[in-house]
C-alpha cells in the first residue's frame, strides 16, 4: 500500500547504478534479465549504458524498460538483476515516467476481418 499523499505512479522505465557480480561473457544494450525489487518481479531489457559494455566486476549506470506492464518503485530501492548463471546488485537512481507509453511491446487492439467472403461449392 502506498499513501495517496506521495502520488504514486507506475514506470515503464528506470535507471539504475549496477555492479555486475558474475557474467561469462558481455552486457550491452538490448540484454534482458529479470529485475527484483521489492516485491517486483519481472523482466526488463537494457537500453542504454553508460559504458559501451559491461563484465564481471563493471559498475555502470544502466537505462531500463520493464517488459510486460510498468511498475511502481522509488530511487534509492535495491535491486538484482539475475539472468542464468548472471548477477549483478544495484540502487535504483531514477524513475523515467512518461505521458504516453513508448513502450515497443505495448499491445493495441486491432480489428480483424474475417476473408470468408467466397463460397465453396461441392
Amino acid at each position: 500500500m502506498v499513501s495517496p499523499t506521495l502520488n504514486p505512479q507506475a514506470c515503464w522505465e528506470f535507471e539504475g547504478e549496477i555492479l555486475v557480480l558474475h557474467h561469462p561473457t558481455t552486457i550491452s544494450s538490448g540484454y534482458q534479465a529479470m529485475v527484483h525489487c521489492g516485491s517486483i518481479r519481472e523482466t526488463a531489457s537494457i537500453v542504454k549504458i553508460s559504458k559501451e559494455c559491461l563484465r564481471t566486476g563493471d559498475k555502470a549506470i544502466i537505462h531500463f524498460r520493464f517488459i510486460k506492464h510498468p511498475e511502481y518503485m522509488t530511487p534509492g530501492q535495491r535491486m538484482v538483476l539475475r539472468e542464468g548463471r548472471t548477477k549483478a546488485v544495484g540502487n535504483i537512481v531514477q524513475i523515467i515516467t512518461q505521458t504516453t507509453p513508448t513502450h515497443p511491446n505495448a499491445r493495441t487492439k486491432q480489428n480483424k476481418t474475417n476473408s470468408r467472403d467466397t463460397a465453396v461449392e461441392i
